[in-house]
């Protein structure tokens, strides 16, 4: 089973949606990321460059065409987090989606929980935008996070 179907399955603190129940439910994630690309919906799997190690995810969502814009998100292993990965992978993400994609601007966001998320995308050139207020509950800590917004434009 790989890195990426894994961390999927496993609990998964820092995004927005639950931890899958099983590898079924990940492989039909999947499968629906593939028929997401007819729709301007974008998912890339992230390797190591030399070994060709699954490490993660990152995709752009929520492409407008009409306002030339969208939404990034990425998800590592924790193994790879603090390495530079993402940092670089949002990079190309971001110049492949302003450049190649047209887009007027890109936008990303993190809950305050994580705040190497946001540090991330201030190395990836994102300027902080908004921070909307005790937007999601936090289980384990029995507290709020806020949300907070990242953009880039070309």
């Amino acid at each position: 089973m790989s890195l990426l179907i894994l961390s999927l399955i496993l609990k998964s603190r820092y995004v927005g949606w639950n931890s899958h129940k099983n590898k079924n439910e990940t492989l039909q994630l999947i499968s629906s990321w593939i028929e997401e690309y007819k729709n301007n919906s974008y998912n890339w799997a992230v390797e190591l460059k030399d070994t060709h190690e699954l490490i993660g995810n990152i995709s752009a969502f929520n492409v407008s065409k009409k306002n030339s814009n969208c939404e990034i998100g990425y998800c590592y292993g924790r193994e790879f987090w603090g390495r530079g990965y993402a940092t670089e992978a949002l990079k190309a993400v971001l110049d492949h989606m302003l450049k190649e994609c047209e887009m007027h601007i890109v936008e990303a966001k993190h809950y305050s929980l994580n705040p190497s998320s946001g540090r991330v995308m201030q190395k990836a050139g994102m300027i902080k935008e908004a921070v909307l207020k005790e937007r999601r509950y936090e289980e384990a800590s029995k507290t709020y996070s806020d949300l907070i917004y990242y953009s880039k434009k070309l």
